[in-house]
C-alpha cells in the first residue's frame, strides 16, 4: 500500500538517516528535490557499470546487492 510521499521534516526515520542533521532552507530543499519510488521484490533500482544519478534512502524493506558470474550466477556480495 502507498501512502504517499513521506515529508522530510516530519518522518520517523530522520534519526537513524544520514540526512537527520539538515535543517531549515536545507530540509525544505531535500524534501522538494527528492522522488518518492515504491519497488516490486525483485525490480532493479541500480545496475553495475551504470553511472550514479541518485542517493537512494531506504524507507522499508530490503536491498540485495550482487554481482553476476561469468556464467551468469548471481553471487550475494550483501
Amino acid at each position: 500500500m502507498n501512502r504517499g510521499p513521506i515529508r522530510c521534516p516530519i518522518c520517523g526515520l530522520r534519526a537513524s538517516c544520514p540526512f537527520c542533521a539538515l535543517e531549515g532552507a536545507l530540509l525544505r530543499k531535500l524534501d522538494r528535490a527528492k522522488t518518492v519510488r515504491v519497488y516490486r521484490k525483485g525490480q532493479g533500482i541500480f545496475y553495475e557499470g551504470a553511472p550514479p544519478l541518485a542517493v537512494h534512502c531506504l524507507q522499508t524493506g530490503r536491498v540485495k546487492l550482487y554481482k553476476t558470474g561469468e556464467s551468469g550466477e548471481e553471487h550475494v556480495i550483501r
